[in-house]
């Protein structure tokens, strides 16, 4: 749904619908910047560890998403 507001903002000419409310993620909404900074700055509250396997595969879909920026 924030993609769909953005793109609605940048592109006030064209309409923009979500097709499901269900795309919205909570937990997505209540990450916030000081959040992702903690983390990156190792002072956050909890550490989420993953397997290898796991690791590799979404890397995969990080690296698509800043290569299509």
């Amino acid at each position: 749904m924030g993609i769909a507001e953005h793109l609605q903002y940048r592109c006030p000419g064209k309409r923009f619908y979500c097709l499901s409310q269900k795309l919205l993620c909570p937990n997505m909404k209540i990450t916030t910047l000081v959040d992702v900074l903690n983390c990156v700055n190792g002072t956050g509250v909890e550490e989420i560890t993953l397997n290898e396997k796991t690791i590799k595969e979404v890397k995969i879909c990080i690296d698509r998403m800043i290569e299509l920026g």
